[in-house]
C-alpha cells in the first residue's frame, strides 16, 4: 500500500513485482520530484510469523519456533543513471489484524539533489530461506547401478562422466507454493547453475517430468529402480561453452502437480544421447 497525501500522485507511481526463483522484488517506481511521498508503506498477511527489525534495515520473519522464514534486506534507491542510495528508514509493527506493516522513510535530500536523474525507484526485496525442506535432489549412475542414497550432494553430475558412465539427475520442489483459486501459473523455469563442462561438442541437457502413480523416495533410487518418465521432453539447454545459470521451462510439469493430474515426483535431467 502507498501512502500519499493526493490521490493524484498515483498516476505518476507505478508498483511493478518480479518473481526470481526465491525472491520477490517489489518495485516503487516515482516519475517525477513531485510525486514522492515522504513515506511508502506496505501490508504484509504472513500468519504465524513474526517480524525483527535488525539494526541495518534487514527485517526477518520468523515462525513460533525462532526459524526464519522470509528475509527482507535492506531496501535502497536508485534513479535512471544507477545512481544508489541505502539511507532508507525501516519500521515495522504488528497490526491488531495481524497483518504486518513495513514503513520506509525516504532521503528527501538524495531524492532532491539536482543531480538526480527521473525516475527513481525504490526497491524492498522478500527472499525466501530455503533449507532442505523445500527441495531435494538426488542421482543415478550406471556404473554404480546399486548405490542408493546419492542424496543431496552439492553438485550434481550431467551425461557420461568417467566411472559414473550414464547418468541421471533428479531434483523436487517438495513444498509447492500455495495458489488462490483466482491464481494463474503462466510461466516456472528451472534455474541451474552450470560449474563446467568437458568435451568437444555441444550437449544438449533436457528435462523431463518424472511420472509414477505415488511419491516417490528419493532416499532409495538408484539406477537399477531409476523412475519412469514422460519421453516428451519439457525444454532443452545446449549448454556447451555457456558456464552460469541456464533456465529450463517447467510450466508444463508445474500445471499438472497443482491440477493432479500427475503426481510431484520431481524432474529428471540427463543429456540427449542418455535417457
Amino acid at each position: 500500500m502507498l501512502k500519499t497525501p493526493r490521490p493524484d500522485y498515483l498516476a505518476k507511481v507505478d508498483v511493478k513485482y518480479s518473481l526470481i526463483g526465491q525472491t520477490l522484488k517489489e518495485y516503487y517506481e516515482f516519475s517525477d520530484p513531485d510525486c514522492v511521498p515522504g513515506e511508502v508503506s506496505t501490508t504484509l498477511y504472513a500468519p504465524g510469523l513474526t517480524p525483527v527489525l535488525h539494526d541495518d534495515g534487514r527485517i526477518e520473519l520468523q515462525d513460533d519456533s525462532g526459524e526464519t522464514i522470509f528475509v527482507i534486506p535492506q531496501p535502497y534507491m536508485f534513479d535512471s543513471r544507477g545512481m544508489v542510495e541505502f539511507n532508507v528508514a525501516v519500521t515495522v509493527r504488528t497490526l491488531s489484524t495481524g497483518e504486518i506493516r513495513i514503513v520506509y522513510t525516504l532521503d528527501k535530500e538524495w531524492i532532491f539533489d539536482e543531480e538526480r536523474a527521473w525516475p527513481l525507484t525504490l526497491d524492498p526485496t522478500i527472499t525466501v530461506q530455503v533449507t532442505n525442506q523445500s527441495v531435494e535432489d538426488t542421482a543415478a549412475y550406471s556404473g554404480r547401478p546399486n548405490e542408493p542414497n546419492i542424496y543431496w550432494q552439492n553438485f550434481m553430475l550431467m551425461g557420461y562422466v568417467g566411472t559414473y558412465l550414464k547418468t541421471r539427475s533428479y531434483i523436487r520442489i517438495k513444498s509447492l507454493p500455495e495458489l488462490k483459486s483466482t491464481d494463474v501459473i503462466l510461466d516456472s523455469s528451472l534455474r541451474m547453475y552450470v560449474e563446467g563442462y568437458a568435451g568437444s561438442s555441444g550437449m544438449e541437457a533436457g528435462a523431463y517430468a518424472v511420472t509414477g502413480d505415488s511419491y516417490l523416495d528419493y532416499t532409495g533410487i538408484n539406477w537399477n529402480n531409476r523412475p519412469n518418465y514422460d519421453s516428451k521432453v519439457l525444454d532443452y539447454q545446449n549448454i556447451y561453452g555457456k558456464y552460469g545459470f541456464h533456465y529450463w521451462n517447467i510450466t508444463k510439469a508445474v500445471r499438472a502437480w497443482y491440477d493432479g493430474s500427475l503426481v510431484n515426483n520431481g524432474v529428471m535431467k540427463p543429456v540427449k544421447a542418455t535417457p
